[in-house]
């Protein structure tokens, strides 16, 4: 078996929806998409398992997957684009310690999660910088919502949120969008404090920066 061409993938975990094309232009439509096919979510998951298990392709996921202090995440499609990915997450069970899904943030770019196994909740709140953009000058919290298995969400870059009282052994797949943001921002609680999250693909550029530092201050 060999490796499906990416309108072959989008068309598998997708069904009838091959007609949208990546990059992802309107949020609305892929949750509509996903959401028709979270009705049979057992349909999704065999062909999950089924790419998971495709000759190479298996060699290829391996390589580019990552972990989180929260969650692995599994490429199915796109693991080295900047403008469109297609993603498993594997949820660890929920963290003591606070990390970045379980802080406020949001997001360099739009995505849509259909939730394969288990959930979680989700708080979505309204968050309001300073001019200088480094401290949150008011927080609150909008809503809570919970994700269960068969569910879809989709959260536009715009939007701060977290997660909690996620279950152990969580899965969701994931559609995600180009990304606009050169980084992406936490708020904490309580000290309204703001930190900037820049991709470490992002940060070559840094640490040449900081190498010319440490030349230079040797001179």
């Amino acid at each position: 078996m060999t490796h499906s061409a990416p309108e072959g993938v989008l068309q598998r975990l997708l069904g009838g929806a091959e007609h949208l094309d990546a990059p992802m232009a309107d949020l609305q439509q892929w949750h509509s998409a996903l959401l028709g096919r979270m009705s049979d979510p057992r349909s999704v998951i065999n062909e999950v398992y089924a790419l998971l298990q495709e000759e190479n392709r298996s060699d290829a996921i391996r390589a580019a997957a990552r972990e989180t202090p929260t969650h692995y995440v599994w490429p199915l499609l796109g693991a080295h684009r900047e403008d469109f990915g297609v993603y498993l997450h594997e949820y660890k069970q929920e963290p003591r310690s606070a990390s970045y899904a379980t802080t406020i943030h949001n997001h360099r770019y739009d995505f849509v999660s259909g939730i394969l196994r288990g959930g979680y909740t989700q708080d979505t709140f309204s968050v309001t910088l300073n001019d200088s953009e480094a401290i949150a000058t008011d927080i609150n919290c909008i809503s809570s919502e919970e994700f269960r298995r068969g569910t879809v969400n989709s959260v536009n870059r715009h939007s701060w949120h977290r997660l909690r009282r996620v279950s152990s052994g969580t899965l969701t797949l994931v559609i995600k969008g180009p990304a606009i943001a050169p980084y992406s921002i936490s708020a904490e609680e309580g000290h309204n404090r703001v930190t900037y999250h820049t991709p470490v693909e992002r940060r070559l550029p840094m640490v040449i920066h900081s190498l010319e530092a440490a030349l230079a201050e040797l001179s």
